[in-house]
């Protein structure tokens, strides 16, 4: 039997609360934006966690009910105060660029569904935020507005309203709730930029934090590291593999997608058979969640849907959906 991987991933409790108790404000709505998590968080259980599985399945159920702009409007859930010990160490550290590699180093204990990369040039530094695992459109440009939000509280803070030069690149169009984005970030803020990313001049990197501690950065790191682990000890293949055929609409092969993924095929089956998965039954899952995407999302003929999905022929993709509707007994 398949295990999703996205159940033993732990994900900080505190802001799901938080935007609970703030757009949860009906008894209907708040059973809408729990209806698949397995959650309560009503105080009558004592969860000092929930999973990527459950948050992820949230951040749905809030897209569809208030839009991908949701998160602007429970600000105070992404503030310096929600965001635990990877504020404390950022906040600690002796200067702005030490801080932006906290974080860029740390994010995803705090957002497991995210990738951060940290690119350092003479002229400036950035954390470039990617999806680390698959899922929608509108649930990324939500979960990438979280980071940047929740980020941005950050830095605001040590920058003490002092943030010129910091930048904050978006990666899709202007959208309809640009104002309210851009008054809620520290920063200039750009639209369809290469990649989605808060980026710094190195004079801002430079300047020394005016909360600099030396012992609460040790206590912080460790903490962080500690946090760390937990969820290193995940085993993340399958989730990573996922998100690669959403990204490669091209289907690579086994092999290909092992190199990708920086392992032998045989490391890939193997780590994907602790999850009851095969390369097969995951790429079938991801063809089905793209079909039914672009089926519901614009008016395309069998021909058109069979050659975005990489088949040959009309006929080849009716026989897939046969099988996505009649999956083999296990």
């Amino acid at each position: 039997m398949a295990i999703n991987p996205n159940k033993s991933i732990p994900v900080p409790v505190g802001y799901h609360r938080s935007v609970l108790q703030q757009l949860g404000d009906t008894p209907e709505r708040r059973a809408a934006l729990l209806r698949g998590t397995g959650l309560c968080l009503d105080g009558s259980q004592e969860e000092e966690a929930v999973n990527l599985h459950a948050s992820m399945v949230l951040v749905e159920n809030l897209c569809r009910e208030f839009g991908e702009e949701w998160p602007l409007r429970v600000l105070v859930a992404w503030g310096c105060a929600m965001q635990g010990a990877l504020e404390v160490a950022a906040r600690s550290a002796p200067n702005i660029g030490e801080s932006l590699e906290i974080v860029a180093r740390f994010a995803h204990v705090r957002a497991p569904c995210l990738a951060t990369t940290s690119i350092k040039e003479d002229s400036h530094r950035a954390i470039v935020l990617r999806p680390a695992i698959a899922m929608s459109g509108v649930a990324w440009r939500s979960r990438m507005m979280i980071a940047m939000l929740s980020m941005g509280s950050i830095l605001a803070e040590i920058l003490q309203e002092d943030a010129a030069g910091l930048r904050f690149d978006i990666a899709w169009p202007m959208p309809g709730y640009v104002e309210k984005l851009r008054a809620a970030l520290p920063g200039e803020v750009n639209f369809l930029s290469e990649d989605s990313a808060i980026v710094a001049p190195a004079s801002l990197c430079a300047r020394p934090s005016p909360f600099a501690d030396r012992d609460l950065l040790a206590r912080s790191v460790a903490q962080l590291e500690s946090a760390a682990k937990r969820v290193a000890g995940v085993n993340m293949v399958p989730l990573r593999l996922e998100n690669l055929l959403h990204i490669h609409k091209e289907r690579p092969s086994a092999d290909h997608a092992a190199r990708l993924l920086g392992m032998s095929r045989r490391t890939l089956a193997r780590r994907l058979a602790e999850h009851g998965l095969s390369y097969r039954s995951l790429l079938e899952r991801v063809l089905k969640q793209r079909a039914d995407e672009l089926a519901n999302s614009s008016k395309v003929s069998r021909a058109e849907l069979a050659d975005a999905l990489g088949y040959s022929e009309p006929t080849s993709l009716s026989r897939a959906r046969r099988r996505w509707s009649n999956p083999p007994e296990t």
